[in-house]
Parts: structure tokens; sequence; C-alpha cells
């Protein structure tokens, strides 16, 4: 008699555990989706950034602290692809100026 409890009591928790183990490959697997389909947004988002040649972004730097700044002044137009003078619209290359303008 207490063979048999104690051989259902380690069935029971056998059962347990199993519960358990199962949940957490669950969970594991439901992140694995979400890491995969990440990975494939991101995949998307890098192949049309190459086939548009680009974003001004590509070509912009900014001193440490300006970031920010330059981010929320340009906003969106970060977005747009450097362009020649007849295309839609983005930004263009201009010449430098001949002499330095003043900032004041």
């Amino acid at each position: 008699m207490i063979m048999q409890w104690l051989v259902e009591r380690r069935c029971a928790q056998s059962q347990i555990c199993e519960n358990n183990a199962r949940v957490k490959r669950a969970e594991a697997e439901g992140e694995a989706y979400f890491l995969r389909t990440e990975v494939a947004a991101l995949a998307c988002l890098v192949e049309n950034d190459i086939i548009e040649g680009g974003q001004v972004l590509d070509f912009l730097r900014a001193e440490n602290g300006y970031e920010k700044a330059l981010g929320v002044a340009l906003a969106d137009d970060f977005l747009a692809p450097e362009i020649g003078l007849d295309a839609a619209p983005g930004w263009v290359t201009l010449p430098p100026y001949l002499t330095a303008q003043p900032l004041s």
C-alpha cells in the first residue's frame, strides 16, 4: 500500500515537472518565432534601403550631443534619398560656396 502511494506520488511529481517543461518550451518557441519575424522585418528594411540607393541619413555626421537635435530638426526628412536635379522630392548635392557664409 505504501509502495503504491510512493509510486503514484512520484508519477504525479513527474507529470508536474513535464507540464512545467512543456510550458517553458512553448514560451521559448514563441520567443524564437518573434525573433525570427523581427530578423525578417529588419532584413527587408535593410534590403529596401540598399535598393533605394541610401538615405541622406547615411551621409550625415553629428558631433556628440547634437544627434537628438539633428533628429528633431529633420525628422522624416532623414528618409528622403539623395536625388538628381530633375528627380522626385529628396536631397540634392549642391556645389560648395565660393566664400564661407557667416552664421550670424
